[in-house]
């Protein structure tokens, strides 16, 4: 299950535009899913990373605990080009490190 105390260090490298920590936050076979969008390996996850995160200088802040359901998640509001929009974010984790990070569109915060 995905707490806010567990993507802390996500989020705050998002909004630091910290590249390096935010790839640092996944395994090396991690998947990404973005909306449907599959990205996996860091390679492609860095390159995701460029075109729809950090490289468009998105801002992130966490908004509420974990939904009730066997996978939780994170409700984010997301901000990028003045507009504001909210993300299911659910991380799966191998250690200390995101193995599997889904991410949809939210419509509750």
């Amino acid at each position: 299950m995905t707490s806010i105390d567990d993507l802390g260090p996500l989020l705050e490298s998002v909004n630091a535009e910290d590249t390096e920590g935010f790839l640092d936050s996944f395994t090396d076979d991690a998947v990404v899913d973005d909306d449907g969008h599959r990205y996996q390996g860091l390679l492609q996850i860095a390159e995701w990373n460029t075109r729809q995160v950090i490289g468009t200088h998105v801002r992130v802040r966490a908004l509420t605990a974990p939904p009730p359901g066997p996978d939780g998640g994170v409700v984010v509001e997301v901000q990028v080009d003045g507009a504001v929009g909210r993300c299911l974010v659910t991380a799966f984790w191998r250690q200390d490190r995101v193995e599997r990070l889904r991410v949809r569109a939210a419509t509750s915060p």
